[in-house]
């Protein structure tokens, strides 16, 4: 399905901090949900529009989309799996490839967005520099890992995450990353809009995520924050 390779792919951008990312600092919130509505244009020059309601508690660690359009359906990543259901019955399961405490949703509740949770990792900082108004720091994995790893090119605005952009260990840009138009609710800041590209195999994919509507600790909605990943079809 468009909407899961979707989602599967942005969280496959940060597959390269699995091994080793340790997200720490406390944060006053612990949950977060917002509208979102992801456009996007795969390798075939498929046009994708997917909108919904985005769930996530960092103590439960599930992330749940509600998707509304273009069917209503629920999807749900946990620990390394993701769950589908429609009309409330089960429908697939399979492996995401991804924890989702590596997700934005978690970096941005433990205030670790800024540095994308590089400076808590395995990855040390190599260089920093100023460049037209952007503070541009590259962050390369340790030596074991550089094998199967490239280095990462991070830049920061305002004290803020501007973009990313991963190289695979060859050298070729594998994908890259904007974040745009922050808001800021209670403690947290969180972009409101994400550009993504990616590159597999030298083809290139773009996707646009919009969110608005970002609330902070809510304690409704409680059936999706903790949505169970096993329903019985009978």
């Amino acid at each position: 399905m468009l909407f899961e390779a979707t989602i599967n792919l942005l969280l496959c951008c940060l597959l390269f901090l699995l091994f080793s990312l340790q997200v720490s600092g406390q944060s006053v919130s612990s949950r977060i949900e917002a509208d979102f509505t992801i456009k996007e244009k795969d390798a075939n020059g498929k046009l994708g529009l997917t909108k919904g309601t985005v769930y996530y508690d960092k103590d439960i660690k599930k992330l749940v989309y509600k998707v509304v359009f273009p069917g209503k359906e629920v999807v749900v990543f946990s620990d390394t799996l993701v769950y589908r259901t429609v009309n409330g019955k089960y429908s697939s399961k399979r492996a995401s490839g991804m924890a989702v405490k590596f997700s934005i949703f978690h970096l941005a509740l433990n205030h670790n967005l800024q540095y994308f949770g590089l400076n808590a990792s395995k990855y040390e900082m190599v260089d920093i520099r100023k460049e037209n108004g952007l503070t541009v720091s590259t962050w390369l994995p340790e030596k074991e890992y550089r094998e199967y790893m490239g280095k990462i090119v991070l830049s920061q605005k305002d004290n803020k995450l501007d973009g990313l952009i991963s190289y695979g260990p060859d050298g070729t840009v594998i994908a890259k990353q904007f974040f745009r138009n922050y808001t800021k609710s209670g403690l947290i800041e969180f972009p409101q809009n994400v550009y993504e590209f990616n590159y597999l195999q030298g083809v290139e994919t773009k996707k646009t995520m919009e969110y608005s509507n970002i609330v902070l600790d809510k304690q409704e909605n409680e059936e999706y924050y903790n949505y169970p990943v096993t329903i019985n079809n009978n």
